[in-house]
């Protein structure tokens, strides 16, 4: 949604984020965070999930790239 390499970022999930079959996270939801740049990744450390519904939950979370399951986007 919004963000740069270095700095506050905010991203809203297109998709559920899923786990073993089990829903965490919503389509929706929207991820506060910090992101840094390096190494050709950029790395997103999320701390705050706030739902449809208003509510916000604090998260402990970081960006991976879909592409190679590794830490950080490319």
């Amino acid at each position: 949604v919004s963000g740069a390499s270095d700095g506050p970022v905010k991203a809203e999930l297109k998709e559920s984020l899923m786990v073993a079959g089990e829903t965490l996270l919503d389509a929706g939801t929207v991820l506060v965070g910090t992101g840094n740049s390096g190494n050709e990744r950029l790395m997103i450390r999320f701390r705050k999930a706030i739902f449809k519904d208003g509510s916000v939950a604090a998260v402990n979370a970081q960006s991976a790239d879909a592409s190679d399951k590794i830490a950080g986007l490319k």
